[in-house]
């Protein structure tokens, strides 16, 4: 999440390109299929990932992301998955992102993206 802001001292080795920096700003990009079992996504910097698996994050989010979670639910379930972090030591920034693919039941709606 944080590789195009700061550590400047990390991406100014003139020598090398800057794809080749230790720090560089090009995302990493994974396409993967969806299936209908996904539940949600969390998208998390290293201050998260340094003290958790993705097994525990996945464990801890599972608890609390239902088709029935209001967006107040997912964003205290967000707060205390921080605050476990940094209970486990975690010394780093930490920011995560949480996005329910559960839909409601009985809403039935499908999305037109114009494809």
């Amino acid at each position: 999440m944080s590789r195009a802001f700061g550590d400047f001292d990390y991406k100014t080795n003139k020598e090398l390109p800057h794809e080749s920096q230790a720090v560089i700003a090009v995302p990493e990009v994974k396409i993967l299929e969806r299936s209908s079992k996904d539940e949600f996504i969390v998208l998390a910097c290293d201050g998260v990932w340094d003290v958790m698996t993705n097994e525990e994050c996945a464990a801890f989010v599972s608890k609390e992301c239902n088709r029935d979670s209001e967006p107040e639910d997912l964003a205290k379930m967000c707060d205390d998955l921080l605050r476990d972090c940094f209970d486990r030591g975690s010394t780093d920034n930490m920011s995560v992102l949480v996005v329910s693919l559960l839909a409601p039941l009985g809403t039935g709606q499908t999305l037109d993206f114009g494809e």
